[in-house]
C-alpha cells in the first residue's frame, strides 16, 4: 500500500489522478467529436439514414423493442454492421463516450503496475473487466 506520509509520496501524489484525468479528457473530447461529426453527417445527408429525418417524430414515441420490430432498427451489437447509416453512426459517438472510463483505467493500471502498486493495478483491471462484461451484454439485469 502507499505510504502517503513520506516526502517522496507527497511529490508523487496525484500523478495517477492527473494521468487518469488527462486520458479521460481526451477520450471524452474524442467521443464528443465523433458524436458531433456523426450528427452533422446525418443532418447533411452525407450518410444515408436507416430512418429518415422526416420519420423521426413518428418513431420517437416507440419503445426500443417496437423500433426494432417496425423499422428494422438493430438491437444489441448489430448496429456495428450498420455504421454506414448516418443515424446509426451517431451510436459510435455514444459508445465512445460511454466507454471513456475504461481507457484511463487501463492506463493507470499500467502506471500502478510499474510503481509496484499491484493492488491498485488489479483493482483497475477488475473495473475494466466489469465494464467490458456490462457492455458485452453477457450479463443483463431486468430481462
Amino acid at each position: 500500500m502507499r505510504d502517503t506520509h513520506s516526502p517522496e509520496a507527497a511529490a508523487q501524489t496525484g500523478v495517477d489522478q492527473k494521468c487518469y484525468a488527462r486520458v479521460l479528457l481526451w477520450s471524452g473530447w474524442g467521443g464528443l467529436l465523433v458524436l458531433t461529426l456523426g450528427f452533422g453527417a446525418y443532418m447533411a445527408g452525407l450518410l444515408p439514414p436507416l430512418i429518415g429525418v422526416d420519420d423521426l417524430p413518428r418513431v420517437w414515441t416507440l419503445s426500443a423493442r417496437q423500433l426494432a420490430e417496425q423499422e428494422g432498427h438493430p438491437s444489441g451489437w448489430a448496429w456495428l454492421a450498420l455504421l454506414h447509416h448516418g443515424d446509426i453512426f451517431n451510436l459510435l459517438g455514444i459508445a465512445v463516450l460511454a466507454s471513456c472510463s475504461a481507457l484511463p483505467l487501463m492506463v493507470v493500471a499500467v502506471l500502478y503496475w510499474r510503481q509496484r502498486e499491484r493492488l491498485y493495478a488489479l483493482l483497475s483491471i477488475v473495473q475494466v473487466v466489469v465494464l467490458l462484461l456490462a457492455a458485452s451484454g453477457l450479463i443483463a439485469a431486468g430481462d
